[in-house]
C-alpha cells in the first residue's frame, strides 16, 4: 500500500544550483509580481512624460524641497527648543535638590547643636 503524506511547503524559497541561488515561487506569486512591476513601470512612464511635458517642473521641485526644508528646520528648531527647557528645568530640579539638602544637613547641625547644648548645660547644673 503507497502511503502518501501531505506537507505544504512554503514558498518562496531560495535553493542553491551550483554557485547560483534560484528562488522558487508559486504561480500566483510570479503572477502578482509581474502585475505589479507592471504597475510600477507604468508609473514611471507616466511621471517621465509628466516631468517632459512640464517645462517648470524643476522650479516646481525646487519649491517644494525649499517648503520640506523649512519644516524641518522648524521642527528641528522646536525640538532644540523643548531640549533646550528641559534641559533649564533639570538644571532648576537640581540646583532645588542641593539647596533642600544643604538645609536638611543645616537643620541637622542646628538640632545637633541645640542637643549638645542642652547635654552641657545639664552636666554643668548637675542634673546628670
Amino acid at each position: 500500500m503507497l502511503n502518501l503524506s501531505y506537507s505544504q511547503s512554503q514558498y518562496p524559497t531560495v535553493k542553491k544550483i551550483g554557485n547560483d541561488s534560484v528562488l522558487i515561487i508559486t504561480l500566483k506569486q510570479g503572477d502578482q509580481m509581474n502585475k505589479k512591476f507592471s504597475t510600477l513601470n507604468d508609473s514611471i512612464k507616466i511621471l517621465k512624460s509628466i516631468i517632459s511635458s512640464n517645462p517648470n517642473f524643476d522650479t516646481l521641485i525646487a519649491k517644494h524641497a525649499m517648503q520640506v526644508d523649512r519644516m524641518h528646520f522648524n521642527f528641528t528648531a522646536e525640538r532644540l527648543e523643548k531640549e533646550m527647557y528641559k534641559t533649564e528645568l533639570e538644571e532648576f530640579e537640581l540646583k532645588l535638590k542641593e539647596k533642600e539638602d544643604r538645609m536638611k544637613k543645616n537643620t541637622m547641625i542646628s538640632h545637633l547643636i541645640a542637643f549638645v547644648s542642652i547635654t552641657m548645660y545639664a552636666i554643668i547644673s548637675g542634673l546628670f
